[in-house]
């Protein structure tokens, strides 16, 4: 008898959201957001490209597939929310046999205080639909914290948006901080 990997390990079911609809939508290009890693990115009206959009006529195509792929880039922000989702649509849902999905198209969130962020939860898509919603967190205490959504290393995202509680607030996020060695 067949199996979904989520009826033998709890651990590995996708987190869908809850019917919870104390949440605000907020887009990537929100100015109390930080988006690195993506120069172009109001150059590019907001599309997460790693070259600007008027470079593409110069380029081979197997080098303009590439540049729309957001690896390196990242959302920075700091809140207080209670909760953290995400709503996202990619470009397709090809799998790469030598990648996880996880990698290829998901979304990993770090999270904690100036300078300490921690790996907290990877949002990973269903494998056949290129749109999904995902949960990071729920119901946990409402303090300030810095958080960094990383994009996916493969597969164009068409778009994102992020969802927190509606009573919470959003700002910039702290500064990077370097250690010295």
């Amino acid at each position: 008898m067949k199996k979904n990997i989520s009826q033998l390990d709890k651990n590995l079911r996708l987190i869908c959201p809850s019917n919870n609809s104390d949440v605000i939508w907020i887009s990537p290009a929100d100015k109390r957001l930080r988006i690195e890693g993506l120069y172009w990115f109001k150059e590019n009206k907001g599309a997460f490209y790693r070259l600007p959009k008027s470079v593409k006529k110069n380029l081979r195509p197997e080098v303009w597939a590439l540049a729309k792929c957001p690896a390196g880039g990242c959302i920075a922000f700091k809140s207080n929310t209670t909760l953290l989702r995400i709503r996202v649509k990619n470009h397709d849902t090809s799998h790469m046999p030598h990648m996880p999905l996880s990698g290829s198209n998901g979304i990993s969130l770090f999270a904690g205080t100036k300078g300490e962020l921690r790996p907290w939860a990877t949002a990973v898509p269903d494998m056949l639909k290129n749109k999904f919603e995902r949960e990071f967190f729920i119901n946990i205490t409402p303090e300030v914290r810095d958080y960094r959504l990383y994009l996916p290393l493969y597969h164009p995202l068409q778009s994102l948006l992020i969802g927190i509680s509606k009573n919470a607030s959003i700002m910039p996020p702290s500064p990077h901080v370097l250690k010295s060695q």
